[in-house]
């Protein structure tokens, strides 16, 4: 009977820590899912743009972004409009990702890949792309 009250406590402080240990994680695609709300509305342009740690900014000086809510993604200047795709999620690791597919024309080029979400606000979305050592980095502001 001993062995069994102690087989039935073991499993409860095992269920316990278990119950603990998932319910304190952060769920990180809470902040994926408040920034897709605020890409939809409006329209948008890139303020700053990194590619490698040098600025390239200028590059995109001329180009309006609209965040369509079924993934599609414009970019539009004087010279014409491009279209792709765009969509947010949470990866394996639990981060946040945001992933661009605008073509293979330069500067739009630039802007296709998977991108993390380093923070996101009504008005400004800063991305920033750190795999192969690159320190590229993205920051959409609404207009």
């Amino acid at each position: 009977m001993k062995i069994i009250a102690k087989q039935i406590v073991f499993i409860m402080l095992l269920s316990a820590f278990f119950a603990l240990e998932f319910s304190c994680k952060k769920d990180k695609s809470v902040e994926t899912v408040s920034a897709v709300p605020v890409l939809t509305t409006g329209t948008w342009s890139i303020v700053f743009m990194a590619d490698s740690g040098v600025t390239i900014t200028n590059e995109y000086q001329d180009y309006t972004f609209i965040f369509n809510s079924n993934g599609e993604l414009t970019a539009a200047n004087s010279s014409g409009t491009t279209v792709g795709y765009w969509y947010a999620e949470s990866d394996n690791h639990g981060d946040d990702e945001f992933r661009i597919a605008l073509g293979n024309v330069y500067p739009l080029s630039n802007l296709s890949r998977r991108w993390h979400i380093r923070s996101s606000s009504a008005t400004k979305v800063e991305l920033y792309d750190d795999e192969y050592n690159h320190d590229d980095k993205c920051t959409f502001q609404k207009l």
